[in-house]
């Protein structure tokens, strides 16, 4: 099937179907992925572009998947929000999340019509790259895309030779945009370790972020409670926690919860958490719980650090007189810890 051509002459006139080349040579220029469903909207952003990219259409996030899954010479992706079915948000969820490298790293810029501040924070939060008002910031954009698509082009080629990919020379990448540019640059997204491909939980963390609210002064923090020896433990905090998407179960002695709000709010529900996993038991002189509560404030710009660190501490061997509770070191800045007695739990926790 062949390539679209960089613009139709008018905004009514037939734009090829979306997918990928037939045949792609693996050192031919690399491909710009562009996703929205509104042929009018691709055929402005393609006369936006104008020459010198090669690009191919998707009219929905679905089929996006498919081309990018599909095909290999897709070096970034520019893709609406708001689209039926798949929408920008769940396409962006599975390409940071993908078991193929070269998807997951792919450069992905927001299309939106308007600055929408939640839009923008939750596309940060997820993984994109920049956000661009339709219509507006296209000269900065292609400077941009130029140099992610060399860049692309360098390490698909080292790849296929074998050789260890070499870094573009530092003058060749794109100068950092001014702050007045229409581009509006995300935060750099680092670079995290990833949990197995696939995880649960690192999908239901990632779907978790993707359903809350977030603002600056009521970031996500994630919980991870621990209650070794207590085969009550999942059932009790399936009753206790009434939405279903906040909760994770690993086994039969560990929960996660994910939720958003200001420090001392975030804190005080971290105490409830662990009076729930507890129960009745919280405060008994014989039997009392050994209860660990580890709290990790998230990061927007690299949220899947949060849960890999989070994710690798190890629980510790909890007092039964109370609960141990720690906070890792992040958003709300040095770690703590501490041991208290239910009474106080119960206490700071109102």
């Amino acid at each position: 099937m062949s390539l679209p051509p960089a613009a139709p002459d008018s905004p009514g006139q037939h734009l090829p179907q979306s997918g990928p080349s037939a045949v792609t040579p693996q050192s031919a220029r690399a491909a710009v992925l562009l996703v929205d469903d509104s042929r009018f909207v691709r055929a402005s952003v393609l006369r936006s572009l104008g020459e010198g990219f090669r690009i191919i259409q998707a009219d929905s996030g679905e089929r996006a998947w498919e081309v990018l899954l599909l095909e290999p010479s897709i070096g970034a992706v520019l893709s609406d929000l708001s689209m039926p079915g798949v929408d920008g948000f769940e396409l962006l969820r599975r390409v940071r999340s993908s078991m193929l490298s070269r998807v997951q790293g792919l450069p992905f810029v927001v299309l939106s019509g308007a600055v929408d501040q939640v839009q923008r924070d939750r596309a940060m939060l997820l993984g994109a790259d920049h956000f661009v008002i339709k219509g507006d910031g296209f000269d900065a954009l292609k400077v941009w895309l130029r140099g992610r698509l060399d860049d692309h082009i360098v390490q698909h080629d080292d790849a296929a030779s074998g050789h260890e990919p070499v870094a573009a020379p530092v003058e060749a990448r794109p100068a950092p945009l001014a702050p007045s540019s229409p581009l509006i640059p995300m935060p750099q997204r680092a670079v995290t370790p990833r949990l197995v491909p696939e995880d649960p939980l690192q999908s239901w963390f990632l779907a978790a972020l993707a359903r809350i609210s977030l603002t600056p002064a009521a970031p996500a923090v994630l919980y991870r409670v621990s209650a070794p020896g207590m085969p009550d433990l999942t059932a009790r905090l399936r009753a206790g926690i009434r939405s279903a998407d906040a909760l994770y179960l690993d086994g039969l002695d560990a929960g996660w919860l994910c939720a958003c709000g200001p420090y001392s709010q975030t804190v005080r529900l971290g105490l409830r958490f662990a009076l729930l996993a507890a129960g009745r038991q919280a405060g008994a002189q014989h039997d009392s719980p050994r209860i660990d509560l580890c709290m990790q404030p998230v990061d927007p710009s690299q949220s899947l650090g949060a849960l890999a660190s989070l994710a690798r501490t190890a629980p510790l061997n909890a007092n039964p007189a109370g609960p141990s509770i720690r906070a890792l070191p992040g958003l709300w800045g040095r770690g703590w810890q501490c041991e208290l007695p239910w009474e106080a739990v119960r206490l700071l926790s109102t």
